[in-house]
């Protein structure tokens, strides 16, 4: 996938797929520890968390399509009724439902919500979002009830948290609207962020659990913005039982606890007090909770790194992709409010000024080799735009041209000659219609030169340092895939596919070469697979902790940089991110970077591999790398903010030939093979400098 969504939370606008107009959708993947407690899917400019008038029952209408005939008709709608009555039924939730009936009315954007049969979506999906006023008024949910094992019920209860407005939670298997499962039943956690969104006031109240009320506060004594997490000690498959987040003055009430024995834990979030290294309160001792017992005044001071500052643009929707050009010295990046269709491309120096917004719904950005082009793939339809970044262009930040593309991307990787590798794909079920493909465009006309076809949704692509050979990651259906294609044009084999190998259950798509071409390395669900680039053999596993699914090259390739979790015992509750420098010569690791953050997503680096920039729903942070030479941070001036929008933008509508036609061929520039040296430890390592972006225009966007 495009390094947009990929973790996609699932909550894909249909980059990947299809359906534009808000879309989730329920990607699998394998895991099953602990991570971060419940997302809200989405908020207002104010803030305000995205949720139905729970005033009167939300009606919803059942269309089953196709299956209107099928003999287990009574059984499915029965099991999509029960899926929200189970919601109904916690006592905590305050919300109701009214079932309407059947209806052949087809999903739209209107005031009508449907559930409906969809054999397009895997497993789910929820559309055609109707908001304003802070209020979803209307969305329609769309399950296919044949293809996994939980049936309609547990693919209803995931995609009803949707709907309600609740983004994929990452605590665990056990909880519904987990991003990795579909088990059908509600966690604790699940529990909590739907009463968060619609509280019952008279279960709070109950005499039957208790609470813990305090505040958190910076070191400097202003309101941190924070989770507050009860950790039940007696709990070890879903410990997190209570989550609330803190009010505006740093307060917090975690309420409706059941009786037992807790560890609290502050965790940051995004806006002015977040990105700080999460803590437990009382240095880690317990809190025993009984029936009725009101504990209060718990006051959390919040030892901040000095340099982490929160990046507060986009401080209610989080930052996507972000990629830095040293050519221009920007940085071009995406907010995550792409949640209500808004990709547009911000572009931003390097003491946080906001220069630019580019009109282009995108989801992943790449440069051209000379880096006077950004290559933005299309979020509403399947295109590729051409937009001019040149420092002394008269046409800067507007679009050049688009091109139309027959199928959906998700990642691209350019050649030094200006030759794009495109991955696109649906699903399994698609796949028969041959909408699996690698397109090779020529991106010096904006031609299609070539289509390879693949036979699974291709998510990743990434090429080698010789430019001679493509690796794709493949998902759908499971296990993961590397497709290892021919791209040297002198070659009798030129645009094959050469090997294709499964590479586990616990492995994600995300592939990159060494730059000696000898290994490649896999992102996987604790760490990194090393996999022998020529038989496909794996030479070594390596453990940095949790949720390891993004990780760049640096320090032209001798290092791999990995963001994940921090799963070590002590810190398993606190749940901070970590960077991890791999020495791709030794495969050791040679230093490791507690970093804290409010769910981190994403790693990019950009032209310049000695950086890299850290986004998520906490904002954007750079890290200079402990091998590079510190670059100071300019002071953001008073600079006015340019935002173009573009003109009538020239449409490429090229058309494929049959016969695959030759790409440029690439510059013959020999790869030099790195000498090996001795193996950096944490000791020998500069300690990482920090420059977290505080931009001085927050309106307009």
């Amino acid at each position: 996938m495009g390094k947009y969504v990929q973790n996609i939370f699932s909550i894909e606008i249909r980059r990947k797929h299809k359906y534009f107009a808000l879309i989730l959708c329920c990607l699998l993947f394998s895991v099953s520890r602990p991570v971060t407690a419940f997302n809200i899917l989405g908020r207002t400019p104010d803030g305000v968390p995205y949720r139905h008038d729970n005033s009167q029952p939300i009606k919803y209408y059942i269309n089953l399509g196709s299956f209107e005939n099928a003999a287990n008709r009574d059984d499915i709608i029965q099991e999509i009724r029960n899926a929200f009555q189970e919601i109904e039924e916690q006592p905590q939730i305050n919300v109701q439902f009214e079932y309407a009936g059947e209806t052949t009315r087809l999903p739209a954007r209107d005031e009508i919500n449907v559930v409906y049969l969809d054999h397009t979506s895997s497993y789910g999906i929820v559309t055609n979002y109707n908001l304003s006023d802070g209020l979803i008024h209307s969305a329609d949910i769309g399950i296919n009830g044949t293809t996994h094992g939980s049936g309609p019920f547990g693919l209803a209860l995931h995609e009803i948290c949707h709907f309600l407005g609740l983004d994929h939670s990452s605590t665990g298997a056990d909880s519904a609207v987990y991003e990795a499962t579909v088990n059908g039943k509600l966690s604790a956690d699940d529990i909590a962020g739907l009463a968060t969104l619609y509280p019952n006031p008279d279960f709070l109240l109950s005499s039957t659990t208790g609470s813990i009320s305090g505040q958190v506060l910076l070191d400097q004594g202003s309101p941190a913005d924070a989770r507050l997490v009860a950790y039940d000690i007696a709990q070890t498959d879903q410990p997190r039982i209570v989550t609330r987040n803190t009010n505006a003055d740093g307060t917090f009430e975690l309420v409706g606890i059941p009786p037992g024995e807790y560890r609290i834990v502050a965790e940051s979030l995004s806006g002015d007090g977040g990105w700080f290294i999460h803590q437990h309160l009382k240095a880690g001792q317990t809190y025993t909770v009984t029936a009725g017992n009101i504990i209060t005044n718990e006051i959390v001071n919040i030892q901040r790194q000095e340099a982490l500052k929160p990046y507060t643009l986009f401080q209610n929707s989080g930052i996507g992709e972000a990629i830095y050009s040293s050519l221009s010295d920007k940085i071009y990046l995406l907010p995550m409010s792409y949640r209500i269709a808004n990709g547009n491309v911000h572009v931003i120096d390097r003491g946080g000024v906001l220069h630019a917004v580019i009109a282009v719904k995108a989801t992943t950005l790449k440069f051209s080799p000379d880096g006077t082009r950004l290559y933005a793939l299309g979020l509403e339809e399947p295109s590729i735009s051409v937009i001019d970044i040149s420092p002394d262009s008269s046409t800067q930040y507007q679009i050049l041209s688009k091109i139309e593309l027959p199928e959906w991307p998700h990642d691209i990787a350019v050649t030094s000659s200006n030759v794009a590798y495109i991955a696109t794909g649906h699903n399994s079920e698609n796949a028969a219609n041959n909408e699996n493909k690698i397109l090779v465009i020529d991106m010096n006309n904006n031609t299609i030169v070539d289509i390879i076809p693949t036979t699974r949704r291709n998510l990743y692509i990434s090429l080698s340092a010789d430019e001679k050979r493509a690796y794709v990651g493949t998902y759908d259906p499971y296990p993961i895939q590397i497709v290892e294609i021919d791209i040297d044009p002198e070659s009798s084999t030129y645009h094959s596919i050469l090997q294709q190998e499964s590479v586990g259950h616990n492995a994600y798509w995300h592939i990159i070469p060494s730059a000696d071409g000898r290994f490649l390395f896999q992102g996987t669900t604790d760490g990194l697979s090393v996999w022998n680039a020529t038989d496909y053999t794996l030479i070594k596993q390596i453990h940095t902790g949790f949720y390891n699914r993004r990780f760049v090259q640096a320090g032209n390739g001798k290092y791999i940089v990995l963001l994940g979790k921090d799963d070590s015992e002590i810190n398993t509750e606190l749940n901070n991110y970590k960077l991890s420098l791999l020495d791709t010569q030794s495969l050791e690791i040679a230093y490791e970077l507690i970093i804290g953050g409010s769910d981190v997503k994403y790693i990019d680096t950009g032209t310049d591999d000695s950086t890299v920039f850290l986004t998520g729903y906490g904002g954007l942070a750079e890290v200079v790398l402990p091998f590079a030479t510190p670059t100071a941070t300019p002071t953001p001036t008073n600079t006015p903010t340019a935002t173009p929008t573009p003109t009538n933008t020239p449409t490429a509508t090229p058309t494929p030939t049959n016969t695959p036609t030759a790409t440029p061929t690439p510059t013959n520039t020999p790869t030099a093979t790195p000498t090996p040296t001795n193996t950096p430890t944490a000791t020998s390592v500069a300690t990482p400098e920090y420059h977290i972006f505080l931009p001085a225009i927050q309106t307009g966007i």
